[in-house]
């Protein structure tokens, strides 16, 4: 007689198993969305089988999948192509629900993201790394939707972000006028210098490099 799937369930996370304990437990539930929602999970789960599996799941279940650093990290690189590939067919609503939780490893793949809400959500994640913000401002192309969901944060006071900022020629007037307080006295110095600059931000860097000078005495 079959288990109840959430004793299987169970099972499967707790004790030692077998590699082909679980590719017979596969054939036994094969059918059984829960079950190989956890099996793919499972670190000695066949990866042949997982590759099976990953085109089945729910892309809620996809990230969760992504996210579990238990799972082999082959199987969950598979995964993050997967949901790579049908991200264009996800709706906006539930594309800004995933990301809001993605690790870090998955956001990488949406650097060329142009819709601002989703760039916002992006920047919200507590996995955005530095990394991820460096990419938006050094990646082809037009970067407008990127500094429009940035102006709405306070990601702009890294040091390594207010200089890769100041180094765009495409950035706003706005954020280069936010940035100022954080950027290193030799990047606002060149700042000061920089003739394609606009005039009000090589004012404001020499205004505020003259009260730092002040400040010092």
């Amino acid at each position: 007689m079959a288990e109840n799937e959430l004793d299987v369930i169970r099972r499967l996370k707790r004790g030692e198993w077998k590699r082909d304990e679980l590719t017979a437990l596969y054939d036994q539930y094969r059918d059984r969305y829960r079950v190989l929602l956890h099996l793919i999970q499972h670190p000695r789960f066949p990866d042949a089988f997982a590759l099976h599996i990953l085109s089945r799941l729910y892309s809620v279940d996809l990230l969760m999948v992504i996210r579990n650093t238990r799972t082999n990290p082959f199987v969950r690189k598979r995964a993050e192509i997967e949901f790579k590939i049908r991200y264009p067919r996800i709706p906006l609503g539930e594309k800004i629900t995933l990301l809001r939780t993605a690790p870090g490893s998955l956001l990488l793949h949406f650097i060329d993201e142009s819709d601002p809400r989703v760039i916002q959500t992006i920047l919200g994640n507590p996995n955005c790394t530095e990394e991820i913000l460096l990419r938006f401002i050094n990646r082809p192309g037009d970067r407008s939707a990127f500094y429009q969901a940035i102006d709405a944060t306070d990601r702009h006071r890294s040091v390594a972000v207010s200089r890769a900022i100041a180094l765009d020629p495409e950035a706003p007037v706005k954020i280069l006028l936010k940035i100022i307080p954080f950027v290193g006295l030799a990047e606002l110095t060149r700042m000061a210098g920089d003739e394609t600059l606009h005039q009000i931000v090589r004012g404001r860097v020499r205004e505020h490099l003259e009260s730092k000078r002040n400040a010092r005495r």
